[in-house]
Formats: C-alpha cells, structure tokens, sequence
C-alpha cells in the first residue's frame, strides 16, 4: 500500500496505522510529507476523496487533521 502511494502521491515519503489501546474504535493515520504544499495538493486531490470514503467505510465519524512540522532534527 504504501508503495503504492509513494508512486502515486507525489510528495508523499511515509505513512503508519496507530490503534487506540485503550479504545479500539479510535484510529490514528501518520502521515509524512515532503511539503506542507505536497500534503495540502493531497488534500485538495481525487485520491483523498477516495481515501476518505473508505475510511467512512471502517471508522465512524469525521476524521480531524492537525498538522505538524519538524523543528529539530539530530
């Protein structure tokens, strides 16, 4: 999946899957991005729409977004 991803979305470096231990309802997705710009043209493209109607399919409710940057690397 991921491969598939980084062919097809540009910008897009890495992603991971996080279960809630206390809450297996509750999912997080991780998301690495070369750019803001790369994530917010993922966000405005056909492939999140797509993405969002499966997640429709597996989670309840609407998903939130909050969006970090790197600040110090060693």
């Amino acid at each position: 999946m991921v491969d598939h991803l980084k062919a097809n979305l540009p910008g897009f470096v890495s992603a991971k899957l996080y279960k809630q231990v206390d809450d297996p309802q509750e999912y997080l997705i991780y998301t690495e991005w070369e750019s803001l710009d790369s994530f917010k043209k993922f966000l405005a493209s056909n492939s999140y729409k797509v993405t969002l109607e499966y997640g429709k399919s597996i989670i309840e409710g609407r998903p939130t977004h909050r969006i970090f940057q790197v600040t110090h690397v060693e």
